[in-house]
């Protein structure tokens, strides 16, 4: 830049001195261009739209100089040229200097290469050359000029912003190369004018060519106006279509459906959500319809558009719409002015939030179910023991006749019969924590059809059972019966919609390592595409009501819970079977000691006191226990044993535990703070051994427990192994 600087300089200072020690300086004509010169420099400027570039009228001044001049002149009108633009650029003095030096070295560099080769032109142009002679000359000039100047001031730009070069000249200088070339133009033209027209056309033509420059200089203005308007409109057009766009893909990604209706009733829009619940491929089939023709808002009798529309109000409904149900929210269209310009009308699915809402409103139910059950089995275990007992009471009694013997079996049977539907109910409808134990898988089985037996045979429904001795196995009792509760059910329901009987086969058998379970009926069968779905929570192919979609998943779950298998295998018209597969496991666990029945004569007699709110209950366990030799003695209440307890001593005790007031759990721990030996020799006696609260306190304790209804011969091994285990 320094080395620039001081040899465009210098070439300034040895062009005036050349100047100086002519007779040049001394030329009318060419003070007037170095006064014109200033005025066009500072002035004299004119924009070309669209572009980044702008022809300067100096410029042709400056080619003139050359023309007319010679080299020295023209290199100082442009010095003067460089000096002005300047000023009006930078205010570094340095950077001035570089811009004058840049410009009086391109100028005196173009000038002699192009006088090099044209040595006739510059500064001696006779009066026989021919006009055309000096458009190459001066096409060489501009170019020259144009290629150094321009690169000298890019190189400076590069170089401080640490660009590259190249890069810098073409976005910076490409287009100022047209300010050369327009300039090289007007130069040839004055010049020729100069020098071969008469000096009257030149006063004429002068004011017409100001006019003409102005007039178009005022018109670029003008067009410069016009094009930033229009850029300014462009760019607010661009942000209103981004700005739509970006509405209509929100809009078309709500998943709920949404439509908008005009005043008469007409759909306007609808996204894609909604065109999905038409089933329809474009928005033209829609669009324009009423929304009565539509069928998505309205239903018969009732338009719910045209009463949001006249009425002004909101909607909130509840619908049902395309096997499905659907959350109605309608609002109107009110524009800025206050004016109803419609209504918009949203649509969402609620389909699984219902059946899940339905899902918890069954489970509300089954917990009411599960407590009523536990109260009403409570109240009939104990009716219950008092037809067992005295039934065998008097079966006991060796004068009755045969055929009352034979009635009072009946009797009995049929007692242990209910026992056992009640205590299923209980076990199935009571929720508690989940627990494996040893059982017998059969044994479920069994229990479970005892539960469908009457609803199978009014509806003539058969049942085959086949099953092979087993192992028993550490599983969820009651989990496990919910399992064949379920599937059972399935099979009833679907052979009664297909012919209205049914046969049913269950089967178990031991393969291995495992239990295997089937369970076939003779129904309409699952369809193949349905096949890999029955276990999904909340399919169904139930009717609205009669299932949650829900049984099969949970079946799925437990078994998979207990290390197993769960599959079924079906053909349409051939009936369903369905395969569990439960391994068999025997880890130890802590059982029931095998009581020893002791006889009645190894017994001695006992002091025993009995407890029980219910009467009968109360007198038939002292029966039974005065005919064994024991001494009994009878309380209805907790309150009343406490008084007993107070005033005698008792070797065994037998109490209820849900009692009024003072419960078996709380006489336990008023009897364990007095005498904790005979607390540990009480018995309890409870209708509901699967209630949480029961099963814990006794499994607490430890103790020995009767489940009503309980038998004579259970209640007497019951006591008869507590008297025996005193006396170890």
């Amino acid at each position: 830049m320094w080395s620039v600087t001081i040899i465009g300089l210098g070439l300034l200072i040895h062009s005036s001195y050349d100047l100086y020690s002519t007779d040049l300086i001394r030329n009318s004509g060419w003070l007037p261009l170095i006064l014109v010169t200033l005025g066009f420099s500072y002035f004299g400027t004119v924009r070309i739209p669209g572009v980044k570039a702008s022809v300067s009228v100096s410029d042709t001044l400056v080619f003139i100089s050359a023309l007319l001049f010679g080299i020295h002149p023209a290199v100082i009108i442009s010095g003067v040229d460089a000096g002005i633009q300047s000023i009006k650029l930078t205010k570094k003095l340095m950077t001035r200097a570089y811009n004058v030096a840049a410009m009086a070295l391109s100028v005196f560099v173009s000038s002699s290469i192009a006088d090099y080769f044209f040595p006739d032109v510059l500064g001696s142009i006779s009066r026989d050359i021919q006009a055309a002679q000096l458009i190459l000359p001066l096409a060489v000039l501009a170019l020259l000029h144009y290629l150094t100047n321009s690169f000298l001031i890019a190189a400076v730009i590069a170089v401080r912003r640490q660009l590259n070069l190249i890069k810098t000249w073409r976005e910076s200088f490409l287009w100022t190369s047209i300010s050369y070339l327009a300039g090289a133009i007007a130069a040839g033209v004055v010049c020729y004018l100069v020098k071969f027209v008469n000096p009257i056309y030149i006063v004429v033509i002068a004011p017409v060519f100001f006019i003409v420059y102005f007039t178009y200089k005022v018109y670029l203005d003008k067009v410069e106006s016009s094009n930033k308007h229009l850029a300014e409109l462009s760019s607010l057009y661009d942000q209103v279509s981004h700005a739509k766009v970006e509405w209509e893909s929100t809009f078309n990604a709500m998943s709920d459906a949404i439509l908008i209706f005009d005043c008469e009733r007409r759909l306007n829009r609808i996204n894609d959500a909604g065109l999905a619940l038409e089933k329809s491929l474009g928005v033209e089939d829609l669009l324009r319809r009423t929304c009565c023709e539509l069928s998505i808002t309205c239903d018969e009798g009732l338009c719910r558009v045209k009463r949001v529309i006249e009425t002004g109000e909101k909607c909130l409904e509840e619908l049902d719409r395309y096997n499905g149900s659907f959350m109605l929210t309608a609002d109107p269209l009110i524009n800025e002015h206050g004016q109803l310009q419609g209504a918009v009308f949203i649509l969402k699915d609620i389909t699984e939030q219902k059946r899940l809402r339905e899902q918890l409103v069954q489970s509300e139910k089954m917990s009411a179910v599960g407590q009523l059950v536990s109260g009403v089995a409570h109240e009939l275990n104990n009716p219950l023991t008092s037809v067992i007992g005295y039934s065998e009471l008097v079966q006991s009694d060796s004068l009755i006749r045969a055929e009352t013997r034979k009635h009072l079996d009946i009797v009995v049977n049929e007692s242990k019969r209910a026992r056992r539907i009640v205590q299923n109910l209980l076990t199935f409808a009571r929720q508690y924590k989940p627990e494996k134990n040893l059982n017998d898988i059969n044994s479920i089985l069994e229990r479970t059809v005892e539960l469908r037996a009457y609803e199978m045979r009014v509806h003539s429904i058969t049942v085959e059972m086949d099953l092979e001795e087993l192992p028993q196995t550490l599983c969820d009792g009651p989990q496990l019966q919910q399992v064949f509760l379920n599937i059972i059910i399935n099979a009833e329901q679907a052979m009664l919609e297909s012919h209205g009987r049914g046969h049913m086969k269950i089967k178990s058998q031991r393969n291995r390592d495992q239990i295997v379970i089937t369970i076939e009926d003779d129904g309409p069968g699952i369809p193949p595409e349905n096949l890999n779905k029955i276990f999904d929570p909340f399919f169904t192919t139930k009717t609205v009501g009669k299932g949650t979609g829900l049984g099969l998943s949970i079946c799925y779950g437990i078994v998979q819970e207990h290390g197993g298998k769960i599959y079924p295998r079906s053909r349409a018209g051939e009936g369903t079977t369905f395969f569990i597969e439960l391994p068999i496991i025997t880890q130890a666990q802590e059982q029931e000691e095998v009581r020893p029945v002791v006889e009645e004569t190894e017994i001695p007699s006992k002091q025993i006191l009995v407890v029980d709110d219910e009467e009968f209950i109360a007198e038939i366990v002292r029966g039974v226990l005065e005919q064994r030799g024991h001494k009994v003695v009878t309380a209805n209440s907790g309150k009343a044993a406490l008084e007993l307890l107070d005033y005698g001593k008792y070797d065994l005790i037998l109490t209820d535990i849900k009692m009024p007031e003072l419960t078996g759990d709380m006489l336990y721990e008023r009897v364990r703070q007095a005498d904790e030996k005979l607390a540990r020799r009480m018995i309890f006696m409870t209708g509901d051994t699967v209630n949480n609260e029961t099963r814990e306190f006794i499994q607490k304790t430890g103790n020995k427990f009767i489940p009503k209804p309980f038998a004579l011969d259970e209640l007497l091994n019951s006591v008869n192994s507590a008297i025996t285990s005193q006396a170890a």
